[in-house]
C-alpha cells in the first residue's frame, strides 16, 4: 500500500508500570483551605533515574501493508467494552473496526454516508451503561447508539442551540459527558461565555452539570468559519473511574478534583522559576487544517485527538491511547 495517499496508523495499548526504588523525601505540603485539601508539589521530583512510572505495551494492531481490517487512516477515539473488546474509530474511513482481547478483527461497524448508522463527520466513541455503544456525529446532527449486541441501531438529535458539543469521554462505569462550548447563531438569543461538564444519558438526556469555566480562546468564529488562536488559554478535563471531574488549564500547572460538583482538591507544581503558571504567547492561524473538514462544514471546529502520534516511517504513523 506503500505510496497511497492516505496515512497508515497503528493503535497500541499501553499499561503504566512503577519501577521499584526509594527516591528522596517529598518536600511539598498539604494543607486544608476552607474544606478543600490544597497539595503543593515542589519543582524538583523525588524520584531518581529509573525510579519513576513507566509505559507498557500490551497490544499493538495495525499495520502499514497488508490486510486492510487492521489498517487506519486516522484514528480519533477508542473505546473498550466490559469484554475487553477494542473499538477504533476512523476518521478518515468514517467507521469503527472491532478487535477482540487478542487484537483479532471481529467486525466493522458503520461507513461513510448519511443512512441510519452511517457517518460523516464522527470523531469521538462513548461506551455507556451495558456495553451500549455511542458514536457522535456532527455532521448529520445526531449520536449514533448501538445496542450491546450491535444488531440494531438508534439515534438521538444534536442540537446546536445550546452550544456545540467540543470534547466527549466516558468511564469504564458508564458515565458519559460533554463540553459544550457557547455557538451564537442567527436569530437566537446571545449565549454567556462559559462552557459547561455535562452528564448524559443513553438518550441524549442531560442529568448534571459538572463544571461551568469560562470559553478558551483556541477557537473563534467569523462569517461560519472557525479562526484558530494556537497556544491560548484553554480548559482540560478528564472523567476519573469513580465520577470524579479532573479540571485545569494548559498554561498553569494545576489540577482541580470536583465531587458531585463540589471543589475537594487542589493539586499545583511550581516550576523552577518559582511561578505556579507559565502562559504562552498566542499564535494566530486563520484557515482551518484538512483534518477540520468534518468539522468546519457542520460550522463548528473539530477537538484535538486525545491520542499523540509518532512517526514511524515516511509512509505511515504509529498513535497510541495514553
Amino acid at each position: 500500500m506503500k505510496g497511497k495517499a492516505f496515512t497508515l496508523a497503528a493503535v497500541a495499548l499501553l499499561a503504566v508500570g512503577c519501577s521499584s526504588g526509594g527516591g528522596g523525601d517529598w518536600t511539598g505540603s498539604v494543607s486544608d483551605s476552607a474544606g478543600v485539601t490544597m497539595v503543593s508539589n515542589p519543582a524538583e521530583g523525588t524520584w531518581g533515574t529509573g525510579e519513576g512510572w513507566f509505559l507498557e505495551e500490551e497490544l499493538k494492531i495495525g499495520s502499514i501493508e497488508g490486510d486492510p481490517e487492521y489498517q487506519f487512516g486516522q484514528v480519533g477515539d477508542i473505546a473498550i467494552d466490559s469484554k475487553g473488546f477494542l473499538y477504533v474509530m476512523d476518521v478518515q474511513a468514517q467507521n469503527l473496526k472491532v478487535y477482540d482481547t487478542e487484537g483479532n478483527y471481529v467486525e466493522t461497524i458503520g461507513q461513510r454516508g448519511g443512512g441510519p448508522g452511517e457517518f460523516t463527520g464522527a470523531f469521538f466513541l462513548l461506551m455507556g451503561p451495558g456495553d451500549t455503544l455511542l458514536v457522535p456525529d456532527m455532521n448529520n446532527r445526531r449520536v449514533n447508539i448501538f445496542p450491546p449486541d450491535r444488531t440494531d441501531y438508534s439515534s438521538f438529535p444534536l442540537s446546536l442551540e445550546g452550544g456545540v458539543p467540543a470534547v466527549w469521554a466516558s468511564t469504564p462505569s458508564g458515565v458519559m459527558a460533554y463540553q459544550q462550548r457557547p455557538l451564537d447563531l442567527p436569530n437566537l438569543p446571545r449565549q454567556d461565555s462559559s462552557d459547561a461538564v455535562l452528564v448524559i444519558t443513553a438518550d441524549g438526556t442531560i442529568t448534571d452539570t459538572l463544571k461551568r469555566f469560562p470559553t478558551g480562546e483556541t477557537v473563534s468564529f467569523s462569517q461560519g468559519f472557525p479562526d484558530y488562536t494556537i497556544f491560548s488559554t484553554e480548559g482540560a478535563w478528564a472523567l476519573t473511574e469513580d465520577g470524579k471531574l479532573l479540571f485545569g488549564l494548559n498554561n498553569d500547572y494545576r489540577i482541580e478534583v470536583y465531587a458531585n460538583g463540589e471543589l475537594e482538591r487542589v493539586i499545583t507544581q511550581q516550576f523552577e522559576d518559582g511561578r505556579s503558571s507559565r502562559p504562552a504567547p498566542p499564535c494566530r492561524r486563520g484557515s482551518p487544517s484538512r483534518s477540520s473538514t468534518p468539522w468546519t462544514s457542520a460550522s463548528i471546529s473539530r477537538p484535538s485527538p486525545r491520542s499523540s502520534a509518532v512517526p514511524t516511517e515516511r509512509s505511515g504513523s504509529s498513535i497510541s491511547s495514553r
